[in-house]
């Protein structure tokens, strides 16, 4: 644990201090933080450290889910995770592009949630690729298993 910190809001100003304490101490070389959808946090990250936000694949999972009506949730859920488990980056763009086109007619707010959060679910994948196992480890903490 690296430091704890209790404010009465989320906003990018307490994400700062917390942040601005961090780096006070001699954190340095954060290039990826990974979170649930904090727009605090995301930006205080780039302020204080120049780094980028990794939506946490768990939240984003179940965000996403929450879209979905619960009969479909089980196949809603094997196509989002088939864009994480492509090899490349170029690949998962491409098949997020596929999955949200195909979900838009029937869920438009999936679709919107998908495009909304284009650069969030696979900012990982903008590191080495050794480097992505530990990462996603991180970043999906256990998806959620979904019955059908």
């Amino acid at each position: 644990m690296l430091g704890v910190h209790a404010g009465h809001s989320e906003a990018e100003v307490f994400w700062t201090e917390f942040l601005r304490s961090l780096a006070d101490r001699s954190l340095r070389g954060v290039r990826l933080v990974i979170a649930d959808d904090h727009k605090g946090l995301r930006a205080a990250a780039r302020r204080v450290f120049a780094a980028t936000h990794q939506r946490c694949r768990v939240h984003w999972m179940r965000n996403a889910l929450a879209h979905a009506p619960a009969r479909q949730r089980g196949a809603v859920a094997a196509m989002l995770k088939t864009i994480i488990a492509q090899k490349s980056k170029a690949e998962a763009v491409a098949q997020r592009d596929v999955v949200a086109d195909a979900l838009r007619e029937k869920q438009p707010k999936l679709a919107a949630l998908m495009d909304g959060s284009r650069e969030d679910v696979l900012a990982y994948m903008d590191c080495p690729g050794e480097h992505w196992p530990r990462i996603t480890n991180i970043s999906n903490h256990r998806l959620p298993a979904v019955a059908s």
